[in-house]
């Protein structure tokens, strides 16, 4: 996240639930999600298959 001026920075943190980690069953809003995210954390084992 990055700072301009000294301001305040705003970061948003959005929690994804992936159910059984079948890529077909996640919702569009999470999908959305997942694409505009630039980190992730998770298990290895469902984090894999998204």
């Amino acid at each position: 996240m990055q700072q301009t001026g000294g301001g305040n920075s705003v970061a948003k943190i959005t929690i994804v639930g992936v159910g059984p980690g079948d890529p077909d069953l996640l919702t569009l809003k999470a999908q959305e999600a997942i694409r505009a995210a630039d980190y992730f954390a998770g298990f290895e084992t469902v984090l894999g298959p998204v």
